[in-house]
């Protein structure tokens, strides 16, 4: 990891920062494998395993696009 990317994760840990906003800010390449998608960070950061799969869930939807765009 590059240290121009610490401080971002530092905010995220912090809660200054949501992990979309960290996921915009800093390219997956240079992403710590606790934080390289969303439902590791969530695994991470000891979630239950509902909302992970929940997460899981979304992702894989929008991606099928199954998701509805308002």
């Amino acid at each position: 990891m590059q240290k121009t990317y610490d401080h971002y994760l530092v905010d995220l840990d912090r809660g200054r920062l949501t992990w979309w906003d960290y996921a915009v800010l800093v390219p997956a390449k240079h992403r710590p494998a606790p934080f390289l998608n969303y439902w590791s960070y969530l695994k991470n950061k000891g979630t239950s395993k509902f909302i992970i799969k929940k997460a899981e869930w979304r992702v894989e939807a929008a991606r099928k696009g199954l998701t509805l765009k308002i």
